[in-house]
C-alpha cells in the first residue's frame, strides 16, 4: 500500500537495537538497583533473611542450608550478610 509504513522490526534488528540499550546502561547502577531489591529495610546487607524472601516470591524452595551457604560464600567481610562492595564484586569480576 502507498504510503504505508512497514514497522515491523526483525528478530536481528530487535537484537541489535536492545543490545545498544543494555550497552548503554551502567552496569554498576543496575547492580545497585537489584542490591537495593534484596536489601530488605536498607541494612547495607543482604541477610539469608533478605535472599530467603526473595526466593519465596520467585516461587523458588530452596533450603535454608543452601541459602546460608550462599552468603557465607560472599561475606568475605564477616558481616553476616553480603555487602553492596561484595555483591559488586561477584558481578563485576573484582
Amino acid at each position: 500500500n502507498p504510503g504505508v509504513v512497514d514497522l515491523r522490526l526483525s528478530r536481528e534488528g530487535f537484537q541489535a537495537i536492545a543490545a545498544r540499550y543494555v550497552a548503554a546502561r551502567d552496569p554498576r547502577e543496575e547492580l545497585l538497583k537489584t542490591f537495593a531489591l534484596f536489601d530488605r529495610g536498607g541494612k547495607g546487607v543482604i541477610t539469608v533473611d533478605d535472599l530467603r524472601s526473595v526466593v519465596k516470591e520467585l516461587g523458588e524452595d530452596v533450603p535454608d542450608n543452601e541459602l546460608h551457604s550462599m552468603i557465607e560464600q560472599f561475606d568475605v567481610e564477616g558481616k553476616g550478610g553480603v555487602s553492596r562492595e561484595e555483591f559488586l564484586g561477584i558481578f563485576l569480576d573484582r
